[in-house]
């Protein structure tokens, strides 16, 4: 009875053992071809990749030369990506949107999406918006806010930083003349 328990725990531990292998492998292939997909749409836009981050479903990059983002986002059987041209954003913003519910004397809140928002300095072009989480697609959250809130700070600091250079720029030009 006992050797049967003991074959039996090792099979089971084996069965847990191979399914967290496959998820991982399953996980590691869904990455590369996210990162394909991301080199894939800055090659677009003869764009090369400095920097960028990795998230459950969704990866966020940026050519630092030419001040583009880049992400891509894996819904359940495709990719949807984006690009972002930051020179031509006049701002950007983090969009949380959620419920607020009161258990047992406390409020608890449940962010059903996030979204990172982009405004053209145009005003005739409609704001960009990407979505990073949405709770009818994942129901936990994973790692998403943080990725975003660094990723919205990143876009924030490089349209300040064009703003600024801009600004200088000018000042320096009126100055020569």
């Amino acid at each position: 009875m006992e050797i049967s328990n003991i074959v039996l725990s090792i099979m089971l531990a084996s069965v847990c053992l191979l399914m967290a292998e496959l998820i991982y492998f399953k996980r590691k292939q869904i990455s590369k071809i996210m990162v394909k997909q991301l080199s894939q749409i800055a090659d677009q836009f003869d764009c090369s990749i400095d920097e960028f981050e990795i998230g459950k479903d969704i990866i966020v990059g940026m050519d630092k030369t030419k001040i583009m983002m880049f992400v891509v986002k894996r819904r359940i059987n495709e990719f949807e990506s984006y690009h972002i041209n930051l020179s031509e954003s006049k701002g950007c913003r983090v969009l949380g949107h959620g419920t607020k519910t009161v258990k047992k004397n406390k409020e608890e809140k449940q962010i059903e999406r996030l979204d990172l928002e982009f405004e053209s300095k145009d005003p005739c072009v409609k704001k960009q918006t990407i979505n990073f989480y949405d709770f009818d697609e994942t129901t936990s959250l994973n790692g998403e806010l943080e990725l975003i809130r660094k990723w919205g700070k990143i876009a924030k600091e490089a349209i300040k930083n064009l703003k600024n250079n801009s600004t200088i720029n000018l000042i320096l030009n009126e100055s020569i003349h």
